[in-house]
């Protein structure tokens, strides 16, 4: 690992893009970019590399290759398939930020801030939600949406959503790993979801690598789905497997079906009983004649 300065460039310097799968659909509804060593790039992996920028300052010049990367493939992509980007914190609410994205965006042929994610990890510190606030103000108004990472990692997660008020909210691992067998996970998720449809939100289950796992979370209600089980990050856009998109769309309708049935619900057909008709002309004797024969 190099103790001095190392240029940073898209030479050495790529991204890798994750699908996120619409499970209600069956389709990719959009790639998370992640940052990759590349060739001539002595870091054996992302962590090594933003240790090092952190260190060396050049976190800024580190997430702008990424960027330029993330949005030249996604520019290619099928209208509607959305790009989320990854944001350290001390990035997102430095004073240039917003300005210097919507310029790349600008000069990048066919792609608008609305097809652009941005995903803010819910382990940022507290000293950085100050500037970020600020920076997504600006980018709202442009037409970004926003998402907080990490869900469920974090320790002041609730305080964090009402304060950035995200778009999306993206579970982290630690709540999807074994949530299949796992009724504490099972009611978090069951929150969650029930919190997204409330307020507006869409939920990304992350990190699922099991069928159990994404089994469960369908079952939960969640919508979005990403991790290795449905696709390994790639250097482009990939197509989901058509047995697999028919699979998703048939748990998804069974477990719709399986929440309408459920026994704690009461339905409209359960309280509706008949009852005899009066016509408007009717005389108030004869309305009254015919409450009292109907039965208690």
């Amino acid at each position: 690992m190099p103790t001095h300065p190392f240029p940073i460039n898209a030479g050495n310097t790529s991204a890798a893009f994750q699908p996120i799968v619409d499970v209600t659909m069956g389709t990719v509804a959009g790639y998370e970019a992640l940052t990759r060593p590349g060739p001539g790039n002595p870091f054996a992996n992302p962590g090594q590399l933003f240790d090092w920028a952190e260190r060396n300052q050049v976190l800024w010049e580190t997430e702008d290759v990424t960027r330029g990367v993330s949005l030249e493939a996604a520019a290619r992509w099928p209208a509607g398939v959305q790009l989320f980007l990854n944001n350290s914190p001390q990035v997102f609410a430095d004073p240039r930020f917003a300005d210097a994205l919507l310029e790349s965006v600008r000069r990048t042929p066919g792609l608008t801030p609305s097809r652009i994610v941005l995903e803010i990890t819910e382990r940022s510190e507290q000293q950085h939600v100050d500037g970020l606030e600020a920076q997504l103000r600006k980018l709202r108004e442009a037409g970004f949406q926003i998402a907080i990472d990490d869900v469920g990692a974090g320790t002041s997660g609730l305080n964090r959503i009402m304060a950035l008020r995200p778009d999306w909210l993206k579970i982290d691992r630690e709540l999807v790993e074994g949530i299949d067998h796992d009724r504490v996970k099972q009611n978090l998720i069951r929150f969650f979801v029930h919190f997204a449809r409330l307020s507006g939100v869409r939920l990304i289950a992350e990190g699922i690598e099991k069928r159990e796992e994404l089994v469960t979370l369908i079952e939960l209600g969640v919508t979005y789905a990403q991790g290795f089980y449905l696709g390994k990050p790639g250097s482009r856009e990939q197509t989901l497997d058509p047995r697999l998109g028919e699979w998703l769309r048939e748990q998804w309708r069974d477990a719709a079906s399986e929440r309408f049935r459920d026994p704690r619900r009461t339905r409209v057909a359960q309280l509706a009983k008949p009852a005899t008709t009066i016509a408007f002309s009717s005389p108030v004797r004869e309305v009254a004649s015919q409450f009292l024969r109907q039965p208690a």
